[in-house]
């Protein structure tokens, strides 16, 4: 068995995983991104580690050293709900509580498979 880590972008992990298991708020709990990660491993692969990151999205204006266009949609691209609350203290406490919940799921998740 090859062991397999995935890097998944959580932003779009979850625009894609949270449309199609119609979830509520559009964010996957940690047991469904690792069972949709497993989902994508080969017959002879093991799944490792998940590399799971998310950050603020690109909010600037940028130069495309190509054309030299201006190219500004980037704060479009992912979905920002709730990242978009009245007062950065809201969004900072939402936000950890949401790592709290999936960081829960996970370590139930790696116990019941430590069992």
């Amino acid at each position: 068995m090859k062991k397999t880590a995935l890097l998944i972008d959580g932003g779009w992990f979850s625009k894609g995983l949270g449309k199609i298991l119609r979830l509520p708020n559009g964010w996957p709990s940690a047991a469904q991104v690792i069972k949709n990660a497993k989902a994508v491993l080969e017959k002879d692969e093991e799944l490792f580690r998940i590399f799971y990151y998310d950050c603020e999205p690109f909010d600037r204006e940028v130069t495309n050293p190509v054309n030299g266009s201006k190219i500004s949609e980037y704060s479009n691209a992912i979905p920002q709900q709730w990242r978009n609350g009245t007062d950065a203290t809201e969004r900072i406490v939402a936000y950890i509580a949401k790592l709290k919940e999936h960081l829960a799921e996970a370590i139930a998740e790696v116990a019941r498979l430590l069992v």
